[in-house]
């Protein structure tokens, strides 16, 4: 009796990864020939028949792959992907209003466990809270956008923006 054994493929989905929302691409490695490949999520859902896929999770995910030999040979690897992107909802919408606008501008944070540093543009116009997720800003007259660049403790970055405009009217006619 003869016995072949393959020899292993080494498969390798790669190191895990950490996003900062971005798409990740996954690539797996092997020695050897194989037949087929098939990237799976966590549910068993197929995401992929090649030797690379691209994903995006919310939060984290984990992935496999599974190659198999023209010998009928399996090996199964995994790989964790990391999203630690900016998450926030700008709760202010745009304003329009008739005369001098002071506003508290609203940002939610949906990751609680983020720690978000706000800097706030054009700092002229704000009044309180430059470097918070809720300043007051004041516009007299025209439309001003209020821009914010939010950074989390990952380093990952976001931005959101609102329109402020004052109305003026001439009373003199």
């Amino acid at each position: 009796v003869t016995v072949l054994v393959a020899d292993p493929l080494n498969l390798d989905a790669g190191p895990d990864q950490f996003t900062c929302g971005e798409d990740a691409v996954l690539a797996a490695s092997f020695n050897g020939q194989i037949e087929r490949i098939r990237w799976f999520n966590a549910d068993g859902a197929t995401i992929g028949t090649d030797t690379s896929v691209v994903v995006n999770p919310f939060k984290a995910a984990t992935y496999y792959v599974t190659a198999t030999t023209p010998e009928g040979c399996s090996e199964t690897d995994s790989v964790t992907v990391t999203d630690q992107g900016v998450d926030v909802q700008m709760l202010t919408d745009d304003i329009v209003g008739c005369g001098p606008q002071t506003v508290q501008i609203e940002v939610a944070n949906q990751d609680l466990e983020d720690i978000l540093i706000f800097d706030w543009q054009p700092a002229e116009f704000i009044v309180e809270g430059a470097n918070t997720s809720s300043p007051t800003v004041r516009v007299e007259r025209g439309s001003v956008t209020f821009r914010a660049r939010i950074e989390n403790q990952f380093g990952c970055l976001d931005s959101v923006a609102v329109d402020i405009t004052a109305l003026t009217f001439d009373t003199n006619l």
